[in-house]
């Protein structure tokens, strides 16, 4: 089975969404945390999508390559880890302490 180069209509929403709400931001500790939830969400798109083809990778019988796609997913929780620890840690509350807040964070 060979694999078809086409596009992710899903994840192409996703970051035209992103790049919409960060075109509409001024404040740079804002626009951090506003980074960080995008770059979020395209990375939780990525995890079910990863999680979803180990599934089917497994229970076609690819052994491997469903083991490749469980630790590339592990990859990417590990980098959302990352994100919320610098996010909680840093970020948003620079973003709060701002007065111009905005909707989506």
């Amino acid at each position: 089975m060979e694999p078809k180069g086409e596009i992710c209509r899903g994840m192409q929403g996703t970051i035209q969404e992103g790049e919409e709400i960060i075109n509409l931001i001024d404040d740079p500790e804002l626009m951090d945390a506003t980074i960080v939830m995008v770059v979020q969400r395209v990375g939780h798109y990525k995890i079910a999508g990863y999680g979803t083809a180990a599934a089917y990778a497994q229970e076609l019988g690819y052994q491997e390559t469903a083991q490749e796609l469980v630790a590339i997913n592990a990859k990417e929780y590990e980098a959302d880890s990352i994100l919320t620890e610098l996010a909680e840690s840093r970020i948003n509350e620079e973003a709060d302490s701002d007065s111009s807040r905005s909707a989506y964070v």
